[in-house]
């Protein structure tokens, strides 16, 4: 027995609706205390800090960093070894910095960071500077306070 066009149709039609992707969610993050260090003119960089929280069932990575106040900002780790018995402390850029899903990546004095090169102002205390971050593939723009400490 044929199938009637508009039951067909409709069909189809449901078929074609139900195939269609999902549009993408934005990483379910939250930015805590984003600030940098305020430094003296002609400071070629500084550091930046915050508390990326991560609400998602996955790990996710920040990739890249960018502001207008420098010509670059990467991700820094500090590392700690031991050479001829002596703790030494020191830091390495790092292609990504890892959030791990359901927790927080701190970005603290002291520990990882991220790293303004190439200054070419200093920022002063009251003048909040933008910081576009990439996380997995999404970008953040969050306004960073500086501070002296």
């Amino acid at each position: 027995m044929p199938v009637p066009r508009r039951i067909l149709a409709l069909l189809l039609g449901l078929t074609a609706f139900l195939a269609t992707p999902l549009p993408a969610e934005p990483p379910a993050v939250e930015f805590k205390n984003p600030w940098i260090r305020a430094v003296p003119p002609g400071s070629a960089a500084t550091a930046g800090f915050l508390v990326i929280v991560n609400r998602g069932d996955a790990p996710l990575q920040l990739t890249a960093a960018k502001s207008d106040v420098s010509g670059e900002v990467k991700p820094m780790i500090t590392t700690r070894k031991t050479v001829d018995g002596q703790d030494v402390a020191g830091m390495e850029f790092v292609d990504h910095l890892t959030i791990p899903a359901r927790g927080k990546l701190v970005l603290e004095p002291g520990g990882d960071h991220l790293m303004f090169l190439r200054l070419g102002a200093s920022p002063q205390p009251g003048t909040p500077v933008d910081v576009t971050v990439e996380i997995s593939g999404q970008s953040f723009t969050i306004p960073f306070d500086v501070r002296k400490k």
